[in-house]
Order: C-alpha cells, then structure tokens, then sequence
C-alpha cells in the first residue's frame, strides 16, 4: 500500500497541470465605411446637384467647350437660374401688380430699381458663363468685376433719367428709378448737367463690356471684326500675330552676330547665366536616367505637346529656310571616296574661317529671324488648390489620428503632376513615427508613389510627396516666356518644365557637354529632345548654335528637316552617322588649335574677342576671323549606331 500511494504521489506531480481553456473572442463587427470613405450627402443635396448637372448640361451643350465630372461646379449657376427665372415671373408677367410691385420694391428693385426688369436676362447670361467655367478657371474675378460695374452704370442711368428720388422718400420710389445703387452713382453726377452724366455713365458701361470681354482698347477693331465673321461666316484675311508684348525687336531681324536678341541684353553689356531656376547636370539625369517607369517624379519636367510646338516654330522658320534646304540637299559623305581623308559637311559658314583655305568655298546662309515668343500656345492656367488636395489633406490627417501621432498638416506646395504636403511634428514627437507611416499613408491615398522627405530643405518640417490626380499640362511656350528663362542669357538654354514647387525650371547645355536621356517607354523621352531642340529654334541664330541630328529609326527628328541651324541634312545611315561624329571631332581639335594659338581657354572669351577686334592673324594669312558658333549633336536611339559601327562610334563619344 505504501508503494502503491507513493507512485501515485509521484504520477500526480509529475503530470502537468492543463490550463483552462479561455473562451473565444467575439467578432468585431463589420465596419459600415472605410476610413478614407466620404459621408453620402443628404438626399436633398444630391438632388439639387442633380438638377444643376441637367440644367448645366443644357448650357454646356452649345458649344465646342467639354467639363470634366469633377471639374464642374453648378450649384450657384442653378441658383442663378432659379432667381432669374422668378423675378421673370414677377417682373414680366404681373405688370401692374400692386402685390408684384411690392415684391420687386423690398427685394432686387431696392437695389438696383427699374434694371430689375432686365435682370433675368443679365443673371441668364451670368450663369451660362458659370455653367461653362467652373469657378477654378481665374477670368471669373474679372467676369464678376464687370458685371457688377455693368448693373451699376445701368443703375446711375435710371436714377439720372427717372424721377431721381432720394432715400427717406421710401424704397417704392427708390424702386421706380435705379435704385439705392443707382442713387449713390447717379446723384452725384446730376450736379454736371444730364448730358455730361450720360457721358460718364456711358464710359462706365463701355469699360465694364471691355472687361466683360476681356479687350484691350487697341484691339476693339479686331474684335469686331471678329465678331462681324462669326455671325455672318464671313473669311477674314489672316494678319500676322503682333503684340506689343511679344514683338520681335527690329534688331533680332539682322543675322548678324555683333547683334545681341532682345533676350540676351543686359545694361551691363555681358552675357550672364546665373544659376537661379536651373538644373545642374546631375539633377537633371537623375530625372531623365530612370530605369523603371516612375510616373510620379519623371513627368514632373515633360513639356505638353513637344511635336506641335516644334511644328509652330517651323512654320515660322521656314519662309526663310527655303534657299537653304536645297542648298543642303547635296550628298553628306560619298560612300565612293577611298582617299581615306574625311570629307567636309556643307555650311560651314561662320565656323572661324572664310574665303579659300582648307575648308573650301562656303555655302550661303540665309538670315535667320527668331520667332515671336507668342508663336508657341500657352497651357491651362496653373491651380494652386483643388478638391484632390483638400481630400488628400483629410487622409493624411486622418492616419495621424489614427495612430495618434502628434502632429498635422500645415501646407502643401503644389507642381504640375506632384503636390508636397507640409507636416509639422509636435513637441517631443519623434520623426521616426512619420517615417514609419510610409505604408499608411500610400494605402489611405491609393497610391504606391508616395514619398517621405525628412526635413523639407530650409523648413522645419517633413515632406509628403503623393501624385496628383488631376495633372496639369506644362507648355513650352510659358516656360520660354518666363523670368527664368529671360534671365539666363546662354543661347544654349532649354525649357524643362516644371518642379514640385510650380517654379519654371531651364537648363543650361553647356553645363553639361554630355547628356543622356534614358528611361522606359512612355517616360518622356521623346518629349524632352524635342523640347530641347525647339527652345534653341526658338531662342538662337545658326550664328550661335548649329545642330547635327543623327536619326537611324527617321520618325523623331524628321519634322526638323531644312532649319538653318542644321550643318547638314539629318542623318540616317549609321555608317555616314560614325562619320559625322568623327568630323565633330576632328573640328573640336581644330578649336582647341585656334584657342591655343591666340592664347584663349573658353570659347566665349575668344567669340568676344573676335566681335570686339582684339584677335590679330598672324602676317600672311588669308582667314577672316569669326566668332565660333556652339556645336549641339543629336542622336536618336544611339543603341543602333553602337550595333552598326561601335568602335568608330565609341572613339568619337569618348
């Protein structure tokens, strides 16, 4: 028994002890929204949006102009409509109404009196302008400006022309003149007679359709004839473009390089490149040199529309390109040469030699006149706010509540394709936290391209990069036309585009003498290279800058064919291609040779010393000195030239 109870003892210490089962958590339960969900709106809300889309719709459907859904706004315009519609009703069809009468007297005729008779047709008018520019578009400050200076000339010119009642005689005699608008403008100028407060009155009217119409006094003949053609279909002739703002300087119709453009002008005499507003050569390839499609941050410097914008300037081009193109028709490089030396390109003019010489007779150019810069179109006006941002800004408020982070969003700055929001930490609030939320914060947004920049650079705050919904297009056209572009003076100035901040942003090629631009399909490529090429048609002479486009594939670089700018015709053969870069450099050292010899080390101190007559030949010689023009060479899909020749081509790149 003993021995009995003692295994017992033992099996009874030795065995575990089971721990109680727990019983299961209950489910939570379904949530009925996520968190990034917006609130419904009432049904009446939606119903009076409905109403306002089919009303607006009806507006927008007389003309060429189309809306986005999330870019209208016709909730106000429908009110407008509502409003017009019953004073209609009240003024036009209960003439004689005592009761009519007294509605129009304590409401729109106190204002601005006997107008409210017309006023139906004055709110129509407002409204279908609204309906089809949402108020994002800036001309609706102007639109407001001049209607409310309209309905106020009209006002003073019922006071003026009524019984001219005063205030303390009652607003039904207010009503039955202009108004108590109409007192304060039109009383005053009764003390000129009536004629001369007709006049004034007038002129007020005159410059508030003016401002209505959005035109300059000089251009009132323009615009009616303008008008005059769209009612009855007639044919106007076409007159050149010519603004007093973009008008070509008569000095920048003479080729000749003593002759600084407008652009490049400055009191001080010297050309100047500050490096405000640029892109050094490192910031912009690690733009252009993505290997993955990273729509977030590489098309945050395309330009909108490069191949209509190259179109434009070459139709301006063109008129005086004819004698050159056929000039430059003759063959680049004859395959049939065995001599072994390397055959020169045609039109050469201006290359720091003229007349016999080793170089041969050179071919006449003709002169070049840089375009207007109103040739280009200008883009869309820029939005510093919209929905998107508002919505964005409430998400990313929303993950800091949610993990209760102590912190919040203070600004953002808004670019072209991507908006940098502003988060300030609160005291003793680690940024560590922020920078953990990368996660939250691109799955709140929807978007897998969110960026943290921790700190904003000079601000005391983190960076939250996050890609716009609603993209804006950048034009070349308003990147050439801006301060930046005016103040860097180097002809071999690009437009780039646009960076996070809004801020015009162009390049300067002589920054960076070799420039890939990589990337995958649909990156911005082609975008940038016809961008690049247009700004130099745009802002230099072929006295400046002359090009050599290499185009194997021939679909990029075709519609450039005949500019003055062009030493030759754009090549095609990649073995002509090798060829021509081999003359590149065999003329680069014979630069090198002419700066050594005259004891120069930039080629802008030499070309300014040639312009100024301060470089001598030596006793003997037959050259005529000239200022050496830059050398741009262009080569579409270099891969192809590389397959074909690589050594050549390798040698002549390195």
């Amino acid at each position: 028994m003993a021995r009995s109870s003692t295994k017992t003892e033992r099996a009874s210490t030795s065995a575990p002890s089971r721990p109680k089962r727990q019983a299961a958590p209950k489910a939570q339960p379904a949530p009925k929204k996520y968190i990034d969900e917006a609130d419904k709106p009432p049904i009446a809300a939606r119903a009076w949006n409905g109403l306002a889309h089919g009303v607006g719709g009806l507006f927008r459907a007389f003309g060429p102009e189309t809306l986005q859904k999330d870019d209208r706004r016709d909730g106000f315009p429908f009110l407008l409509v509502i409003l017009a519609a019953l004073g209609a009703v009240n003024e036009w069809f209960f003439i004689g109404n005592q009761v009519a009468a007294n509605i129009s007297a304590y409401s729109v005729g106190l204002f601005v009196g006997r107008v409210a008779f017309i006023m139906p047709v004055l709110l129509l008018l407002l409204a279908g302008w609204l309906f089809r520019h949402p108020s994002s578009v800036h001309d609706n400050g102007r639109i407001g400006i001049g209607f409310g200076m309209f309905v106020l000339a009209l006002a003073g010119i019922f006071h003026v022309a009524g019984p001219r009642p005063h205030p303390n005689q009652g607003m039904p005699a207010l009503s039955e003149s202009g108004g108590l608008l109409g007192w304060l403008v039109g009383q005053p100028l009764t003390y000129l007679t009536d004629i001369p407060a007709y006049i004034i009155l007038g002129l007020l009217a005159a410059l508030s359709i003016l401002i209505l119409t959005k035109t300059p006094p000089n251009r009132i003949g323009a615009r009616l004839g303008d008008l005059y053609a769209w009612m009855f279909d007639a044919e106007r002739p076409q007159k050149p473009a010519k603004d007093t703002a973009d008008a070509v300087d008569e000095a920048d119709k003479v080729d000749d390089p003593d002759v600084l453009p407008w652009w490049r002008r400055n009191k001080t005499g010297r050309e100047e490149d500050p490096d405000e507003g640029t892109l050094a050569s490192d910031d912009i390839t690690a733009l252009l040199s993505t290997s993955e499609a990273t729509p977030a941050y590489d098309q945050a410097v395309t330009v909108a529309n490069p191949y209509d914008a190259a179109t434009e300037v070459l139709s301006d081009v063109r008129s005086v390109t004819d004698t050159l193109a056929e000039q430059q028709t003759t063959a680049l490089l004859d395959d049939e040469s065995d001599t072994g030396e390397m055959p020169e390109l045609p039109g050469l003019d201006g290359f720091g030699t003229e007349g016999p010489g080793d170089r041969g007779p050179q071919a006449p150019v003709a002169p070049y006149i840089l375009p207007s810069p109103g040739v280009l179109s200008e883009g869309p006006p820029s939005v510093a706010r919209s929905e998107a941002n508002d919505r964005i800004v409430e998400q990313i408020t929303s993950v800091l509540d949610q993990f209760k982070v102590d912190a919040k969003v203070t600004g953002f700055s808004r670019g072209p394709t991507v908006t940098q929001y502003e988060v300030e930490v609160g005291h003793g609030v680690k940024v560590e936290k922020i920078l953990q939320l990368s996660n939250n914060f691109a799955y709140a947004v929807a978007s897998n391209d969110v960026r943290i920049l921790s700190p904003i650079p000079g601000k005391s705050a983190i960076g939250i990069e996050i890609p716009n919904t609603d993209r804006e297009t950048v034009a070349l056209g308003d990147v050439l036309r801006s301060a930046a572009a005016q103040k860097s003076t180097h002809p071999l100035t690009i437009g780039v585009g646009k960076d996070v901040g809004g801020n015009f942003v162009v390049a300067n090629l002589a920054k960076m003498p070799h420039l890939l631009v990589a990337g995958s399909t649909g990156s911005g490529k082609s975008s940038f290279v016809n961008s690049m090429i247009t700004s130099l048609l745009m802002r230099a002479r072929p006295s400046d800058v002359r090009m050599v486009l290499i185009d194997p594939k021939r679909v990029e670089l075709t519609s450039y064919a005949g500019v003055p700018h062009l030493i030759t015709p754009i090549i095609t053969n990649p073995k002509k291609a090798a060829e021509a870069l081999q003359w590149v450099v065999k003329e680069m050292d014979m630069r090198y040779d002419d700066l050594a010899s005259f004891g120069f080390r930039h080629i802008d101190d030499f070309n300014r010393a040639v312009r100024a007559g301060e470089v001598e030949v030596p006793p003997g010689s037959e050259r005529v000195l000239k200022p050496y023009p830059y050398l741009l060479v262009v080569v579409d899909e270099l891969a192809d030239l590389m397959m074909v020749a690589p050594r050549d081509v390798e040698d002549s790149i390195v």
